[in-house]
């Protein structure tokens, strides 16, 4: 069954996944990207850190789900769907899919890094009736 979260602050509490649990539930999740990590000892692997204003979920992402979705992975906001893992005191979320959140939000686009980066600060017009 697929679990919607309502904060990453829940992730590690709401699957009901028991400790060294590779076959927890699948859950889904929105936040920013905080932190990417592309060890060239990890086989094509990225870690993917998302965050909202619960908390932070790592999120681990396999070379065959890279290939096919990196343009969302280099977003700044994404919502990511996979299995919890438990090992110990560590919950991650092992992606099969995802989607961008461009768009929803104004803030920095790309990804920044202290050599320069692809970032920019991106403004985004309010719609409707809404005023800032």
């Amino acid at each position: 069954p697929i679990q919607s979260c309502f904060g990453l602050g829940r992730v590690g509490s709401t699957g009901g996944a028991r400790t060294d649990s590779r076959d927890g539930p699948v859950v889904t999740v929105a936040g920013i990207a905080m932190l990417r990590q592309r060890p060239k000892t990890a086989n094509g692997v990225m870690f993917l850190t998302l965050e909202d204003e619960t908390g932070f979920v790592q999120t681990v992402i396999y070379a065959h789900v890279l290939a096919r979705l990196e343009h969302v992975f280099s977003q700044s906001a994404m919502i990511v769907q996979g299995r919890l893992q438990v090992m110990g005191n560590w919950r991650g979320l092992v992606v099969e899919a995802a989607w961008p959140l461009n768009g929803m939000l104004g803030g920095y686009e790309g990804h920044a890094s202290m050599a320069g980066g692809r970032d920019r600060m991106v403004k985004r017009a309010l719609s409707g009736n809404a005023r800032p």
